[in-house]
C-alpha cells in the first residue's frame, strides 16, 4: 500500500532538523513506524532483533551505528538505549541523528535522564478525516486562529456515513475495511489491551474484566468532566461490580503507560497519584484531533477516535460532541 502523508509529517521533519533525536510516540498501530521510515535511512527493530539483547551487554553503541537518521523502533523494549543515544548525540554534535518510536512508556524503575536539549517530541494520533480523504481540509484551524477569511461551501455529510466512519476508526490498517471487518479488528485490539498489554507494561498481572469496566466507564464519560470519584460511581452503577479508588488509580497508571490516553497526560496524572497537588489534571484519548480542556482537580475525557470506536463496541453509544485544541494546526 502506498504511504499516505500524515499531518504530523511536517512536525516530524521540523523537529528532526532542530534536535539530535525525535521521540515519536502514540498508540499501537497508529502509523508511527511507517511515518518514521519516510525520514530514516537505517533501522533497528529493538523488540524483534535477537541480537539486541546480546549487544546491550557486550557493545550497546554498536546498535546506534548506521546511516542517519537511524530509526530505533520500539526503543522502550531496551530503555537504557535512551541514555546511550543521549550521550551519542552529545558526542556527534549534529541534528537529525535518531528517530525513536514506541507505543508504551518504559517502567518507572528504569533510571533515565530527561533528555532535555537532545530530544524533541512528536505525538501521533490515528488518522484524521482529512488524511483518510473523507474531509477536504478546506477549513483549517490554523487559518481560523490566524484570522484568515474562510470562504467554502459546506456540503452536508450523511449521518449514517459519519456513524460508519466513527465505528471504523482511524487506524491506517483499517483503510479499505468494511464496517464488520473493522469491528472485528477493533474488538480484538481492545481484548488484547485488556488481556496482554495492561499486564506487560506494568509487569503486574491485571484483571481483564476490571480493565474492561474501566474502559467502558471512560467511554461513557467521553466529553465530560470526570474525576476518580465519578468513575467509581459510574462503574458501580453500570457494571455488575465496582472498582475501588486505589484500583482505578492503579489501572489508569497502566493505561497511561501503554499510551492509550494522551502520553503527555501521564506526568500530570502521575504526580496527582503520588500525592502532589496539581492545579489541573487533564486526560484525553488519542485521535485525529486533540482535546485539551482543563478544569481544577478534574479529568477531562475528550472525544478521540480510539475511544469513539471503543464507545461503539463496549457501550453502544456514540459521542455527543467534539472539542478541538486551539494549539492544534491540523486541518479538518
Amino acid at each position: 500500500m502506498k504511504y499516505k502523508s500524515r499531518v504530523s509529517d511536517q512536525e516530524l521533519r521540523r523537529k528532526l532538523d532542530a534536535a539530535g533525536a525525535v521521540l515519536l510516540r502514540g498508540p499501537k498501530a497508529c502509523g508511527k513506524t511507517e511515518s518514521a521510515k519516510q525520514f530514516s535511512k537505517s533501522m533497528l527493530k529493538v523488540d524483534t532483533d535477537p541480537g539486541v539483547s546480546l549487544l546491550m551487554t557486550a557493545d550497546p553503541l554498536r546498535l546506534l551505528k548506521g546511516a542517519t537518521p537511524r530509526l530505533i523502533d520500539e526503543w522502550q523494549a531496551q530503555p537504557l538505549l535512551w541514555n546511550y543515544i543521549r550521550h551519542e548525540i552529545d558526542d556527534r554534535k549534529k541534528t537529525a541523528q535518531f528517530i525513536l518510536t514506541g507505543s508504551a512508556n518504559p517502567v518507572e524503575s528504569i533510571k533515565m535522564h530527561s533528555g532535555a536539549g537532545r530530544y524533541t517530541i512528536v505525538d501521533m494520533r490515528t488518522m484524521s478525516w482529512q488524511e483518510l480523504g473523507i474531509s477536504t481540509g478546506a477549513i483549517s484551524l490554523s487559518d481560523l486562529f490566524e484570522g484568515k477569511k474562510i470562504d467554502v461551501y459546506d456540503q452536508p455529510t450523511d449521518l449514517d456515513e459519519i456513524i460508519e466512519k466513527i465505528i471504523i476508526g482511524g487506524f491506517p490498517g483499517l483503510i479499505g475495511k468494511s464496517v464488520n471487518q473493522a469491528l472485528d479488528i477493533n474488538r480484538a485490539y481492545v481484548e488484547l489491551l485488556e488481556e496482554i498489554d495492561m499486564s506487560q507494561v506494568s509487569d503486574i498481572k491485571r484483571d481483564p474484566i476490571k480493565v474492561r469496566r474501566l474502559l467502558k466507564s471512560i467511554s461513557r464519560n467521553t466529553t465530560t468532566m470526570a474525576d476518580i470519584s465519578k468513575l467509581e460511581r459510574d462503574i458501580k452503577q453500570w457494571e455488575n461490580d465496582g472498582l475501588t479508588r486505589p484500583t482505578i488509580y492503579d489501572y489508569l497508571d497502566s493505561i497511561l503507560q501503554d499510551i492509550c490516553l494522551n502520553p503527555w497526560s501521564h506526568m500530570i496524572y502521575g504526580s496527582m497519584h503520588k500525592g502532589m497537588m496539581q492545579k489541573y489534571t487533564t486526560i484525553t484519548t488519542p485521535v485525529s484531533s486533540k482535546s485539551t480542556v482543563s478544569f481544577r482537580n478534574k479529568m477531562v475525557i475528550g472525544v478521540h477516535s480510539k475511544l469513539s470506536w471503543e464507545q461503539a463496541i463496549l457501550t453502544k453509544r456514540l459521542p455527543s460532541c467534539i472539542h478541538f485544541n486551539p494549539e492544534s494546526t491540523q486541518s479538518m
